[in-house]
């Protein structure tokens, strides 16, 4: 099982962005496997937040079209919920692993996947999450690549 960070998402929706095309090929073979892919709350709360908040030369698109969209995915893709075993596990993490601040999220996204048993994490942060490789694969989002003309 997989779950696909916030920031593959918010790639795969900004026009802008020059992620945009590995987002899209990467959730494209993500979602043609015989799993759902999976988000949790977290990531459709830092989606909603960064989809809609203004950007050096760039408006956010209107906030219903935001929504329409972020629906879509959690009707699309299985969707793990904050629990109190996520907080456990949360709290059993950062006393393992030395994080604080910022990477509380991380973490949280973390303790997530192992409340749910979710394997794999799709994210273009992979060295924001290699702390975390002796407990979740972390799949770069890099992978989805084209190669360079002349290679392949």
């Amino acid at each position: 099982m997989m779950m696909v960070d916030s920031n593959v998402i918010i790639y795969a929706e900004l026009g802008a962005s020059q992620w945009r095309p590995m987002a899209l090929r990467a959730l494209a073979d993500v979602m043609a496997r015989p799993e759902p892919p999976w988000l949790s709350r977290q990531v459709l709360r830092e989606c909603l937040a960064a989809l809609t908040r203004p950007q050096q030369g760039v408006n956010p698109p209107p906030l219903n079209d935001v929504l329409q969209r972020l629906r879509l995915y959690e009707q699309t893709f299985q969707v793990a919920e904050d629990s109190a075993e996520v907080t456990r596990r949360l709290y059993d993490l950062v006393a393992r692993i030395p994080v604080g601040g910022k990477q509380i999220h991380d973490a949280n996204l973390v303790a997530t996947m192992l409340a749910h048993g979710i394997g794999s994490l799709l994210t273009h942060n992979a060295e924001d999450f290699e702390r975390f490789e002796s407990l979740i694969e972390v799949v770069p989002l890099s992978a989805w690549a084209e190669p360079a003309a002349g290679e392949a």
